[in-house]
């Protein structure tokens, strides 16, 4: 139910009390990455960042999921790891902490995270995020409620997240926000033709 959730700071909905969900290896399997969207996204990034530079770049891909962008980042940057909560392929927490990233990507997973602030536990010069965008209080009036929305899925999307609030969260802890659009719209079925679906953001870590 949609009681479930109440809003946040950045006009974020967190779930209160979420129970513990499974990511198996079936559910890393169905995840909707291939190589189209792989390619896609470091387009996207490649429109900020040259790609003479991007070469130089070590990436971690954190909910690498079926590995579809970790095995298509090998070929462009310096190196392209992954991390995931399971999977035998995945570098360890302690490493994902402990490393100095150039970027970090996260694709439809901070909506995930217990808590959004873990993201800052990974160094990284960079972040670079995508995840569902939550339509705005009228849109949510005219479909009926948050729990009508397609990404609402309890326990497994602990947040619904917004671009506006994402960049201003991000700004108030020391990044700059580079870009902030929905380019994966392009390739992914709105579920709404008015509505925003995916956005995309990217961020540096300012300089103190």
């Amino acid at each position: 139910m949609a009681e479930q959730f109440e809003k946040t700071m950045y006009g974020f909905w967190k779930q209160q009390n979420p129970k513990p969900f499974s990511y198996s290896e079936q559910y890393r399997n169905s995840q909707s990455t291939n190589d189209a969207m792989s390619w896609f996204r470091i387009g996207w990034l490649s429109a900020a960042l040259p790609y003479t530079k991007l070469r130089e770049f070590r990436v971690v891909d954190v909910g690498a999921g079926n590995l579809r962008f970790t095995e298509i980042g090998k070929r462009v940057f310096r190196d392209c790891v992954p991390y995931d909560v399971e999977g035998a392929q995945s570098i360890s927490t302690d490493e994902l902490y402990q490393t100095n990233w150039d970027i970090a990507c996260l694709f439809d997973v901070l909506e995930h995270f217990q808590d959004i602030n873990d993201l800052f536990r990974i160094p990284a010069t960079y972040y670079y995020l995508s995840f569902p965008e939550t339509p705005d209080d009228d849109t949510l009036d005219m479909i009926g409620g948050l729990a009508n929305w397609k990404h609402y899925k309890p326990n497994e999307h602990i947040w619904c997240l917004n671009r506006m609030g994402i960049c201003e969260w991000l700004e108030d802890k020391g990044y700059a926000v580079l870009q902030a659009e929905y380019p994966e719209d392009v390739i992914r079925t709105r579920w709404c033709p008015d509505v925003p679906n995916i956005a995309s953001v990217l961020a540096r870590k300012q300089e103190v």
